[in-house]
């Protein structure tokens, strides 16, 4: 899918989604990069809440839960997009 695609077939606040990782290539028939500015591909923020739920999961399942604080540093790798 690209942007020409989106456009002509969804309304516009039609959400894109897609579990990564993607295979840009032309003529891959994935999400083409020119979707990279769409407000509505959701695919970054999936993968960084992704991860968050991963590492809740773990813990838990480690029963760790307790100790998550004891080693919690400040997050400065996260941009949040705002659109």
């Amino acid at each position: 899918m690209n942007q020409s695609v989106y456009t002509a077939n969804c309304e516009p606040n039609t959400v894109i989604m897609h579990p990564l990782p993607r295979d840009s290539r032309e003529g891959a028939r994935e999400l083409d990069v020119d979707l990279n500015d769409n407000p509505n591909l959701a695919i970054f923020r999936q993968s960084d809440n992704g991860m968050l739920v991963r590492m809740a999961l773990f813990a838990l399942i480690l029963d760790v839960v307790d100790k998550v604080d004891q080693h919690s540093a400040p997050v400065d790798w996260y941009t949040e997009r705002r659109f």
